[in-house]
């Protein structure tokens, strides 16, 4: 029975809080579809340690939820995924290319361009691949890839510096950064 109410009680707190949680993600990263995720995100992490959150008050709720949201979002923006899509992006060029601040389209143009940078990365050769791959989709360092594949620092660094070349100049050659 206790899971039951536990459960009504959750589905509550996200019904009152959802928007709320969306506006806070969307006011710090400026992306509808990673907002959403991290939105989703956050309750997910509410509801896996619920037990310990659900005798408190309305507010310390509130607070809790927009702390982890936030926090969420700071970890995503220190994320190699978010600083690789950054860093390949060529904002100049890209700005040029929207015409309207419609958030659809900024999210339809997120997604193409995420695909895009996935299908280069996948077309490079190796080693640049794997060094990439690990650097910003698996999160190791240089010394870990360095080690993985028996390799000296110095050649990982040289090779992760032309695979991150190599894809700014096949980026810039893709349609939506023309």
């Amino acid at each position: 029975m206790r899971n039951i109410i536990n459960n009504e009680l959750f589905e509550k707190i996200v019904e009152d809080y959802y928007k709320l949680v969306y506006k806070v993600c969307f006011d710090v990263l400026h992306d509808t579809y990673e907002a959403e995720n991290i939105s989703q995100d956050t309750f997910l992490s509410l509801y896996k340690n619920f037990y310990k959150y659900s005798c408190l008050k309305n507010n310390e709720i509130k607070n809790l939820i927009c702390k982890i949201a936030l926090n969420k979002c700071k970890d995503y923006l220190k994320s190699s995924q978010f600083r690789l899509v950054s860093s390949i992006e060529d904002k100049d060029n890209f700005a040029n290319s929207i015409t309207d601040n419609n958030s659809i389209d900024d999210s339809l143009i997120k997604k193409e361009r995420q695909m895009l940078i996935k299908k280069v990365v996948n077309e490079l050769k190796e080693p640049y691949r794997e060094v990439i791959t690990d650097y910003y989709f698996n999160n190791l360092t240089l010394d870990e890839i360095a080690e993985k594949l028996g390799r000296d620092k110095a050649v990982i660094k040289t090779q992760l510096y032309r695979s991150k070349k190599i894809l700014k100049e096949n980026l810039k050659g893709g349609d939506l950064f023309e």
